[in-house]
């Protein structure tokens, strides 16, 4: 079922959303974590595998088997950008961004999911626009 938020959501409560969606990743629960939110028509549970497995990648990659990680169990000397950027009241629909970097295989990488938060019938929605290296 999509998550949706109230529209006085903080940042914080959007994140949240954001985490229990990384955490479906990290059970290998694509369909679910694509049911989670909203997505641009070419997500598909197979190609958002393969894109973590490859490391940002739509094509598999040979010897590569990327796995994302349970967030409290990741580590590394890389900070994770969690970030929510709010757009000024002219961008339509869209009333802000997510940038949400991925633990892979225990540390935190540079691989990020990207995200449009969009207001709909007086909700906010998460779109899950790219996943890709940063």
């Amino acid at each position: 079922m999509m998550m949706t938020l109230p529209l006085d959501a903080r940042d914080d409560d959007i994140l949240a959303v954001v985490r229990a969606w990384a955490e479906l990743l990290a059970e290998e629960r694509y369909a679910d974590a694509l049911a989670f939110v909203d997505h641009r028509e070419h997500w598909e549970p197979a190609l958002l595998r393969t894109v973590i497995m490859s490391y940002g990648s739509p094509e598999p990659c040979e010897g590569h088997d990327h796995r994302v990680t349970p967030l409290a169990l990741a580590g590394g000397e890389l900070k994770p950008r969690h970030e929510v950027d709010r757009c000024d009241s002219n961008a339509g629909d869209r009333v802000g961004y997510v940038w949400f970097d991925l633990p892979l295989d225990g540390e935190w990488s540079d691989l990020t999911a990207t995200f449009d938060i969009e207001c709909r019938e007086g909700r906010l929605v998460l779109v899950l626009d790219d996943v890709h290296v940063m």
